[in-house]
């Protein structure tokens, strides 16, 4: 028997062959302790947990057999798998039964190679979109599952709160085993976030997703996030006032060939109501294929005087009339394209691309925060001013012109129940009426002395 030690890689392990006059090859993991792979002459690998008992007689625990070009069966998971072995030792847990799994490894899984396929709800049949992750969803699941259950975050306050003991046999919610796992483990982190409802029920959506695809996997046999309830989140309802918003469409309309972009981003926003994430997917054209339908959010039809959004928040299409200021705007941004400043976004198929990059890519947040900054500044706006109030902004100036019914149609919300609650703010002095009876003293009642009888 050969005993070498290196730092293991799929490719190493692969390449690695046994003389035929050798029982096997032992191989130890320079980079994860106890993690060992013996190799057979026949060319079979298996990973093993090699370790010490409490009678310090050295133990081999067989783990799986090594797979070439598998994201299951490699390096990493055994790593992984020798992880969840050790902790369970160390919590005192038995490791003779292989199937034993905590919320660490069902995460770490999901993270591999979850978000690089088609959508969790899509392959456990909830939904028929054969549609795959967005980078930015992508971005939020790897930050929330990261931060929150693996306790990455780099906020020590967030990490002590996340792993505040409640009681004297508490485990932190990662290394909690998935078959022992109930609603109330759920609750407990629901309630250590409790001071941050938005997060906590982000948090509660993800894990939720997670366990959906750790059942789909065989992994896991049940969600305890089921029958959670979410935390109560106060959302402020902000909106720009009138005089500001005026302030903003006069700076736009007279030096619209600076900074044509973002100055256009600002107003179809404030005109339209239409969410941020949506005008930065906005295409110029109808998306032709399903690829290019896919990475955009939605498209300017000129000949209908719309904006069609194919993909809205609740996934439906959603289409945006085009007052004229709006259309005029979209116009002008077309033809300044053909000048010596706008040049490098003349070939781009995104109404609002970023500036000057190699690849054809659209909006984000960070395309316009200098700008907005300067923005800011010269109008003289409140500090506070963010370009994301402008939907609510929308909502309650059209409300309070027009009524909550239009304004809840305009920007597609399927009641006026969530416009009343979360984007409308209301103008208390429409509360100061006059009677409503009038107060014409000639059209007063005059009450007459009934007499009784007796």
């Amino acid at each position: 028997m050969k005993k070498t030690t290196f730092k293991f890689s799929d490719k190493k392990i692969s390449n690695w062959t046994t003389q035929p006059n050798k029982l096997f090859d032992l191989l130890f993991d320079q980079y994860q302790e106890c993690l060992v792979c013996t190799v057979y002459p026949s060319g079979v690998k298996t990973f093993g947990y090699r370790y010490r008992d409490n009678d310090k007689k050295i133990k081999h625990k067989k783990l799986f057999p090594f797979i070439d070009n598998s994201i299951h069966n490699g390096v990493d998971e055994a790593r992984i798998k020798v992880r969840e072995l050790q902790k369970l030792r160390r919590d005192g847990n038995s490791i003779e039964d292989d199937n034993i799994k905590s919320v660490e490894y069902l995460a770490k899984r999901f993270l591999k190679e979850a978000l690089n396929g088609y959508r969790v709800s899509y392959l456990t049949g909830k939904s028929k979109l054969m549609v795959q992750y967005e980078k930015r969803t992508k971005a939020e699941i790897k930050s929330y599952i990261n931060n929150y259950v693996l306790l990455k975050t780099k906020d020590d306050s967030l990490k002590e709160k996340l792993t505040r003991k409640t009681s004297q046999t508490y485990k932190d919610f990662k290394n909690k085993l998935l078959d022992n796992l109930e609603k109330s483990d759920v609750e407990e982190i629901m309630l250590k976030l409790s001071d941050t409802p938005y997060t906590a029920n982000r948090l509660k959506n993800w894990l939720s997703t997670m366990f959906e695809w750790g059942i789909y996997k065989k992994i896991c046999k049940i969600n305890p996030t089921n029958g959670v309830g979410k935390n109560i989140e106060h959302k402020v309802k902000t909106f720009t006032p009138e005089k500001d918003v005026k302030k903003a469409y006069n700076y736009l309309n007279s030096k619209l060939s600076i900074n044509s972009h973002f100055k256009v981003l600002v107003g179809l926003s404030h005109d339209t109501g239409i969410r941020l994430i949506h005008l930065f997917g906005l295409r110029w054209t109808t998306p032709k294929t399903q690829l290019e339908k896919t990475e955009s959010r939605g498209y300017v039809d000129f000949n209908t005087n719309q904006i069609i959004i194919h993909r809205a928040k609740d996934k439906k299409e959603l289409k945006v009339y085009l007052a004229k200021q709006g259309r005029a705007w979209l116009e002008k941004l077309r033809e300044l394209l053909h000048t010596k400043e706008l040049s490098w976004a003349y070939k781009s198929k995104w109404v609002f691309p970023k500036p000057r990059t190699k690849e054809d890519k659209p909006f984000d947040y960070d395309s316009y925060k200098s700008s907005l900054k300067k923005m800011i500044n010269y109008l003289g706006l409140p500090a506070d001013y963010k370009l994301k109030f402008a939907r609510k902004t929308f909502v309650t100036h059209t409300a309070r012109k027009h009524g909550v019914e239009i304004a809840s149609r305009k920007v597609g919300h399927s009641n006026t129940k969530t416009t009343h609650d979360h984007y409308y703010t209301p103008n208390d002095d429409e509360l100061k009426l006059d009677s409503i009876y009038g107060e014409n003293k000639e059209d007063d009642v005059k009450l007459k002395m009934i007499k009784g009888n007796g």
